[in-house]
């Protein structure tokens, strides 16, 4: 997805949904590592924040949060900070789980790649099928 431009927090949060929540539920992984990385610039700490919710909420999971060392890049490097640490002690992130669901925003080029990855992994994962 590196090669698509201008993706936002609704293409991130559409590819959790779409991919990763749906394998994590049928491979039920002992540990989740999330490298957040602050030079994705289109993504914002609300976003970052509900992507670990919702993979702390895998029962079976412990999560590490790795938090990139270069904060230099990001104008509000505290507001990531504890929007980050706020997602890990429990506090909700301001993003609806349903935002994704009715919005057409979602770029063309991300559904396309989705969907391709989904068309070639259904062999491996029954939630593809």
């Amino acid at each position: 997805l590196s090669s698509i431009d201008k993706i936002n927090d609704t293409d991130y949060i559409y590819i959790i949904n779409e991919l990763v929540l749906p394998i994590t539920k049928i491979f039920k992984p002992e540990l989740i590592i999330v490298c957040v990385d602050f030079h994705i610039q289109q993504l914002t700490e609300q976003c970052y924040a509900w992507i670990i919710e919702q993979l702390s909420m895998i029962s079976s999971s412990k999560l590490v949060v790795a938090l990139d060392g270069d904060l230099s890049c990001i104008s509000s490097r505290t507001s990531y900070v504890q929007t980050v640490l706020s997602a890990l002690i429990g506090k909700l992130s301001l993003i609806n789980n349903d935002k994704w669901k009715n919005n057409t925003d979602i770029n063309s080029d991300v559904r396309q790649k989705i969907d391709l990855v989904k068309q070639e992994h259904k062999k491996y994962w029954s939630c593809f099928e």
